[in-house]
């Protein structure tokens, strides 16, 4: 009985308590060598802000991969859908951690993004992707992970100021990720 309390108060110092967005979903799967993942709420792709507060999620080599996921109720090509979209992280302190802005379109008709380029699709290099899906991941071309401490508190603000006119009822999450592999 002492033993288990022990172990629960040795777990409580080391993680700390999570603290998740409201429709929020973290899970963490393995010990030392772990992988861990955010998935925060759906939103509809129609211009405002959304944002979401998080802390002390424990993400491995206090780095995740950031992702902004978009779906729709009718396939579209995911290399060109048009809208725009900023993406924000920011500290305990208001400092930016990653920051992306700009259209859900990969670069045209370069080898080379240009610094305009923003955003790419899943399918970006892949050139025998789909040509048509009901759902892509989209990352900065840049800076592909956010800086995220395991103790440390953080909010994602996703503004979208533009919708993607192609799109049928389109809605978007952001995906915070990190594996150990």
């Amino acid at each position: 009985m002492h033993r288990s309390l022990a172990t629960l108060i040795l777990l409580f110092l080391l993680t700390g308590c999570r603290e998740v967005p409201r429709g929020a979903h973290f899970e963490k799967k393995g010990w030392l060598l772990s992988e861990e993942k955010l998935e925060l709420p759906w939103v509809a792709m129609s211009p405002g802000q959304n944002k979401w507060c998080f802390a002390r999620l424990g993400f491995t080599a206090s780095s995740a991969q950031v992702l902004l996921e978009v779906q729709a109720q009718t396939p579209f090509d995911p290399r060109r859908i048009g809208g725009i979209a900023a993406l924000e992280i920011t500290n305990a302190s208001g400092q930016a951690m990653y920051h992306v802005k700009g259209p859900l379109e990969d670069p045209c008709c370069e080898s080379q993004p240009s610094k305009n380029d923003k955003w790419i699709s899943e399918y970006y290099d892949t050139t025998m992707g789909p040509a048509t899906d009901t759902s892509s991941f989209y990352q900065d071309i840049a800076t592909l992970t956010a800086p995220i401490g395991n103790f440390g508190e953080y909010c994602a603000s996703l503004n979208i100021s533009e919708s993607p006119a192609s799109l049928v009822r389109p809605r978007a999450r952001v995906i915070l990720q990190s594996t150990w592999k």
